[in-house]
């Protein structure tokens, strides 16, 4: 609920790794929040980002989709700090690649708020 990870502090750090031979490539984030309509209910929507995260990020253009780096290097460090107050939940933080604004695939890490 305050946003601090186990490490005591408000920072989630990810280190995206990158190889292609793609044109254009960035490398997105979205945030998905799974739904609990049932207890074995494992599916995920759209969440805004901007209610559990302070980091500011450039906006993809699609609806709670940011960039997390523009032009991808081979290791892309990202920290994301957490507000206060959040809503209890199981997160997805989905890394998305795309060459232009072709979705290639993606790569993802669940965190869970208490």
């Amino acid at each position: 609920k305050t946003g601090k990870s186990q490490d005591g502090d408000n920072n989630l750090r990810f280190n995206v790794k990158y190889s292609s031979g793609l044109t254009s490539p960035t490398i997105r984030l979205a945030v998905l929040r799974r739904t609990y309509d049932s207890v074995f209910n494992y599916t995920y929507t759209l969440f805004d980002y901007t209610e559990i995260f302070s980091t500011e990020l450039q906006s993809s253009g699609n609806q709670h989709e940011y960039i997390v780096a523009p032009i991808p290097n081979s290791e892309n460090l990202l920290t994301l700090t957490t507000k206060d107050n959040l809503k209890t939940g199981t997160y997805r933080l989905e890394f998305r690649l795309y060459d232009y604004d072709t979705y290639i695939g993606s790569a993802y890490r669940d965190i869970i708020i208490e």
